[in-house]
């Protein structure tokens, strides 16, 4: 709701400063520019991920960086200066870093709270469901070596 705003509030002060035609130009080059590097970043992260998936390393910095390139292509081809500022944001791997890092820890000390343990995000986390058993008593058996 307040993304247009601002959009309409910046086109109307930037075009008033630097006239209608180019206001009209640096939001279509901006446009074209962002494709080209939604492009190139995008093939840059397939073959990261590619390199990723043959190491047999975890591929989940491959996808977060193009869920984030993705993010980055919507707001880049959507007309506008704030549009575009956030847009190219997204295209800079360390602020991609920095976003991922806030979001995540975010989401992690929000659902930390819900359990008695805190983890750290380099703890291995295996979630699973147990039943015990009883085991035969096999003492009278032998072990099937000889000698026995």
């Amino acid at each position: 709701m307040f993304v247009p705003l601002i959009e309409i509030a910046l086109f109307i002060e930037i075009g008033g400063l630097i006239g209608l035609w180019s206001t009209l130009l640096i939001v279509t080059l901006t446009a074209m520019i962002g494709t080209l590097l939604l492009r190139q970043q995008g093939f840059m992260v397939l073959r990261q991920f590619n390199e990723a998936s043959k190491e047999l390393k975890n591929p989940l910095n491959p996808i977060i960086d193009a869920v984030m390139i993705l993010i980055a292509g919507v707001f880049l081809l959507t007309p506008g200066f704030f549009t575009d500022a956030v847009g190219f944001s997204f295209l800079i791997p360390s602020f991609r870093h920095l976003v991922f890092q806030h979001v995540f820890f975010k989401f992690f000390n929000d659902h930390s709270h819900n359990h008695s343990t805190n983890y750290s995000a380099n703890d291995d986390i295996i979630d699973a469901d147990f039943e015990e058993i009883d085991l035969p008593d096999h003492s009278s058996r032998t072990s099937g070596w000889k000698n026995d």
